[in-house]
């Protein structure tokens, strides 16, 4: 028996239930529909829309940046409603867009060993509309939710001792294929050159402007 047939053998062993590395996927959708509870209001000039994962708080008149400075924010699961009231909140005070993970199992699935290493551990995110608004945001923050414990995140820099991070990105999606045809997505440099926004599981400031 060659090699990968081995492997493939050893493979279906690991699958099979009673293996300690087999989940049975419908333990999973057990916990479908734990939403956050109470769920952040949606006040009067507000919009509020759901996807398979996130949910979307905007205000209607918002006005997003295409690029900047990202705030994500992380919680563990036992205190990850307190932080979802406070920060949310903070963001509907400073009429600021806005999105969480939509319920527990999202959460649970973002934060699981089979997560990407680059998105991991990403609670909620915020999009300030100026860098002079982050700074005014993260003190907000920092008062609130500073040294609440939750997991790292390995793409971005960490403010004093969390839960507050921080990314260089796209805040408006700009995709093109690449020579292989997968889609890839774009931010312009200080020249106003698109060049790929790669999303590592390390913190990079390559892409940073510097005006």
């Amino acid at each position: 028996m060659g090699d990968a047939m081995i492997g493939e053998a050893v493979y279906m062993r690991a699958t099979h239930p009673g293996s300690p590395f087999f989940v049975d996927s419908r333990s999973l959708m057990a916990h479908a529909e734990e939403s956050w509870d109470p769920e952040p209001d949606c006040p009067i000039g507000w919009a509020s829309n759901k996807s398979v994962v996130w949910t979307y708080m905007q205000p209607t008149a918002c006005i997003m940046r295409t690029h900047g400075w990202k705030i994500h924010v992380t919680a563990s699961l036992d205190n990850a409603q307190s932080v979802l009231e406070k920060v949310s909140k903070i963001c509907i005070s400073e009429h600021v867009m806005f999105k969480y993970l939509r319920d527990k199992q999202q959460y649970r699935s973002s934060n699981t060993k089979y997560a990407g290493r680059s998105s991991s551990g990403k609670f909620i995110t915020i999009y300030p509309f100026s860098d002079e608004h982050l700074e005014r945001l993260t003190l907000k923050l920092e008062e609130a939710i500073g040294g609440e414990p939750g997991p790292y995140i390995l793409s971005d820099l960490r403010y004093n001792n969390g839960p507050i991070f921080f990314r260089y990105g796209a805040f408006v999606s700009i995709e093109m294929s690449d020579a292989e045809g997968e889609k890839i997505s774009l931010i312009p440099d200080a020249d106003g050159v698109l060049k790929e926004d790669i999303c590592t599981s390390y913190s990079d400031t390559s892409n940073v402007l510097c005006w």
